[in-house]
């Protein structure tokens, strides 16, 4: 049995459609890579731009969230390669307009490498599976899943360790 896959083409494809679809998913991906709220909207307009030249490029339209954050990861990491920009950077000394939730989120990444970080973004915040982010990163489905779990419990770790730190300390009797 022969299985053909339909090509994209901008006649089946609306692009107004699939840039609300996936804007917010392109947009947060960038901002886990470079926490730069300015530079991340310029990359989400670069990926959208590029999804319309290579639009019949495409081998199949059912994988075009896997082509658009792909394409987001590597552009996103040849910008940071060309500006030298600094990782280290925390995301708190930026002016960001989201709500604490998002930015608590985004510093709990910090105790994870920018692997991990990628990761628990493209599963948490865009719902991708394991395996779905094995071919985007380039990785084994079960090398994703082993990471995924080692971020899930340094972040558990990190977050028990700060909450100790809150607690007061209690005073011996004596």
């Amino acid at each position: 049995m022969v299985v053909y896959r339909k090509k994209c083409n901008s006649n089946d494809l609306n692009i107004s459609q699939l840039f609300d679809a996936y804007k917010t998913g392109v947009f947060r991906f960038a901002l886990s890579i470079t926490r730069d709220v300015y530079l991340s909207e310029d990359i989400t307009q670069d990926v959208f731009l590029k999804l319309i030249q290579n639009i019949n490029q495409i081998e199949d339209a059912a994988k075009i969230k896997s082509w658009l954050l792909t394409t987001t990861k590597n552009l996103t990491l040849n910008i940071m390669r060309k500006r030298s920009f600094e990782m280290c950077e925390t995301y708190e000394s930026l002016s960001v307009k989201e709500d604490n939730y998002q930015s608590d989120f985004f510093s709990m990444l910090d105790c994870l490498d920018e692997t991990e970080q990628q990761i628990v973004v493209l599963h948490i915040v865009n719902g991708l599976k394991h395996k779905e982010i094995a071919q985007i990163m380039d990785m084994k489905p079960g090398t994703v899943r082993q990471r995924y779990a080692r971020s899930l419990k340094l972040i558990k770790q990190t977050l028990i360790e700060g909450n100790q730190n809150l607690k007061p300390q209690k005073e011996s009797c004596g």
